[in-house]
């Protein structure tokens, strides 16, 4: 059978996540209300969720195939590198090794800087991303979320795992790490938050299509 594809996302997905005969009629693009934010929308949003401190986002299903452990590792490196008040939030659906996590938050040195934020609305999700420091997407599976688009939609800096569909999804806009390297992740981590020009770069890029 004949693919119809819509969207050029899907066509990189494609060999990865089709057989061959499987009809697409699908589009994958950016959330419709993924936008930049201005100053003051994102000031009055981190008091809310942070109390007005930056931080970084995980936004997906709270599980392991996410390698949120990493995550944690990786931060733990960054804030005993860099001594900030730097957040962490992870955001998204639950499931059942959601409760896995929370005990390990319980002993985590740093679990006074992380926030768990579980099943928010569409619309706290995106505002979230878009207020965030960063995005930083981790999957043990080579599939694309559609929350990295929303966070370049939203010109919001990106550091995922390198992986096929990733690396020619994200062309250059965001920061490709080793999976399951928290070294190098927290390495990254250091560099966006010490480097505004580099940073700087990121977000005027994000938001051009490849």
């Amino acid at each position: 059978m004949r693919k119809i594809i819509k969207n050029t996302w899907l066509k990189f997905l494609l060999p990865l996540r089709f057989k061959s005969g499987t009809s697409v009629a699908e589009s994958v693009t950016p959330h419709p209300d993924a936008k930049p934010l201005d100053w003051n929308q994102k000031e009055a949003a981190k008091e809310t969720y942070t109390s007005g401190r930056e931080y970084f986002i995980f936004a997906g299903t709270i599980h392991s195939r996410h390698r949120l452990l990493v995550l944690l590792k990786a931060f733990s490196e960054f804030k005993k590198w860099q001594q900030s008040e730097m957040m962490l939030i992870i955001a998204g659906s639950t499931s059942k090794w959601t409760a896995e996590l929370k005990d390990k938050l319980l002993t985590y040195k740093y679990r006074q800087d992380v926030q768990l934020l579980e099943n928010p609305s569409p619309e706290v999700l995106l505002r979230l991303i878009a207020c965030a420091y960063a995005l930083v997407y981790l999957d043990e599976q080579d599939a694309f979320p559609v929350d990295i688009l929303n966070a370049l939609q939203s010109r919001i800096p990106v550091i995922a795992d390198h992986t096929p569909s990733i690396e020619k999804a994200m062309a250059g806009r965001g920061i490709l790490t080793a999976p399951g390297n928290h070294q190098e992740l927290a390495a990254h981590l250091v560099r966006l938050y010490k480097d505004e020009s580099f940073r700087t770069a990121l977000i005027e890029k994000s938001s051009k299509r490849p």
